[in-house]
């Protein structure tokens, strides 16, 4: 274990078309191995990764996600 700082990964203008998106979009996020939080404020959703336990597998279907989508995923703080 390295002890880095986890990283908040924010998606901001969120817009979901239906109960089931929304529901069907947290439980994906959560299911990431890497995950340790998501939650939602206002319009936008935060995910906290671990960085000691992020795979390529992980890191590989997360960005064909978004930018398959075209999802507005906008920044990340340390």
């Amino acid at each position: 274990m390295s002890g880095q700082e986890p990283l908040e990964i924010e998606m901001a203008g969120v817009k979901f078309y239906s109960a089931q998106d929304e529901l069907y979009f947290f439980a994906w996020l959560k299911g990431i191995g890497s995950v340790s939080d998501v939650f939602g404020q206002g319009r936008a959703i935060y995910a906290v990764v671990d960085r000691d336990e992020i795979t390529f597998d992980d890191a590989s279907n997360s960005s064909h996600f978004f930018f398959g989508i075209k999802f507005p995923c906008l920044s990340s703080n340390v």
